[in-house]
């Protein structure tokens, strides 16, 4: 399937895609620009690089920008053993090494997170592609990411993770298994804008999203519903390299998604902030779950800024300690302070996070596009 740019204009010309022959999978990238560091971006479930076309044609004047299709989306056709946060990551990996980036940032969309998160700290296994923090990353740029836990799982036991782990993909499974997978994903994508403006590219996603294999969203949805719980807290304290954060949406009680509040506390908000010692949390009042497409302005601006700021490719960030995360900075919420216990309040008005393991264990919200 040809990838489509969900917001490209008329007189723009895709970059041509060039192939990365994986033992996972045949991966298909765009390749333009040129200047450091190298931007790499991830995009997000059932969605493909063209997501990014308006951000890669805005960064490519100043840096080399690569946009893979993962596995099973775009025109990366791919098995069901390459689909998955995982196997993602490793060929993300695999593809910085072969077109040899040792200056890099990973730009990651939604599920992309999770991927670009993993690619980070690297994985396990005896291949060296695998192991250890991907070589030559500057830092991560996190578009709308997600935690998909109703709370930090802090010091819960390997028991406790893997029973909720296993509710997570088994929920997430039989979402998938009760409806066809393209009609949960049009619910999902419809929840993702809240502009009528959008209403056109909400539908051409929707289309992009009906023509990929069933099997692709019935192997990656309870795949990072899963990873979420079993991996999010042990990664996140892992990444030696600053982070940017933009965080617009969040899912409610009602597994609805909506738009993030200034005073909103997530989960996801709460790691960033508990496990991430060189954090920059910005918040983009109004967007949905795309705010590249629907503000890009004020996305690349900002992006812009954070990579002026980066330090210099091999010395540490600011924040001390090496293993202690610092304090993040929250871009539009002075008041938002980290990693407080909040009083209980209604998961639709704020969420808050309990802390410690003795918190009720409840199941994990499943995901959609």
């Amino acid at each position: 399937m040809t990838a489509v740019a969900a917001d490209m204009p008329p007189t723009m010309t895709a970059p041509p895609l060039h192939v990365l022959d994986h033992p996972l999978a045949r991966v298909t990238y765009a390749d333009t620009g040129q200047g450091r560091p190298a931007l790499v971006w991830l995009h997000g479930a059932l969605c493909s690089h063209a997501d990014w076309a308006g951000s890669v044609a805005h960064f490519a004047p100043r840096h080399r920008c690569i946009a893979p299709d993962l596995p099973g989306h775009g025109a990366s056709p791919a098995g069901p053993a390459a689909i998955g946060v995982r196997a993602y990551a490793l060929v993300v990996r695999e593809l910085c090494a072969t077109l040899g980036l040792d200056d890099v940032v990973l730009v990651a969309h939604s599920m992309g997170c999770r991927v670009a998160l993993q690619a980070a700290v690297g994985l396990d296994g005896g291949d060296p592609v695998c192991a250890g923090p991907l070589p030559g990353l500057r830092g991560l740029v996190l578009v709308d990411g997600a935690y998909l836990t109703p709370r930090l799982l802090g010091d819960a036991d390997a028991a406790e993770r893997q029973a909720l782990a296993a509710q997570a993909r088994a929920r997430a499974a039989a979402l998938y298994e009760t409806a066809a997978p393209m009609a949960r994903a049009a619910r999902g994508f419809g929840q993702m804008f809240f502009d009528p403006a959008f209403d056109a590219v909400r539908d051409r996603m929707i289309e992009r999203a009906r023509g990929l294999p069933p099997e692709v969203a019935r192997t990656l949805m309870p795949d990072f519903a899963a990873w979420d719980v079993e991996h999010m807290e042990q990664v996140l304290p892992r990444l030696r390299v600053p982070v940017l954060a933009f965080v617009c949406t969040y899912m409610n009680s009602a597994h609805e998604r909506v738009r993030l509040a200034a005073d909103t506390r997530t989960p996801w908000i709460e790691a960033l902030r508990q496990h991430v010692r060189a954090l920059e949390l910005e918040r983009v009042p109004g967007a949905g779950h795309f705010p590249m497409l629907e503000q890009p302005q004020t996305v690349h601006g900002r992006i812009e800024a954070w990579l002026q700021g980066l330090p210099v490719a091999g010395l540490q960030p600011p924040g001390g300690d090496a293993d202690a995360p610092g304090a993040a900075r929250d871009c539009h919420s002075a008041t938002d302070s980290p990693a407080v216990p909040q009083p209980s309040r209604s998961m639709a008005d704020t969420p808050t996070v309990p802390q410690g393991p003795s918190a009720a264990l409840a199941t994990p919200p499943a995901p959609h596009p």
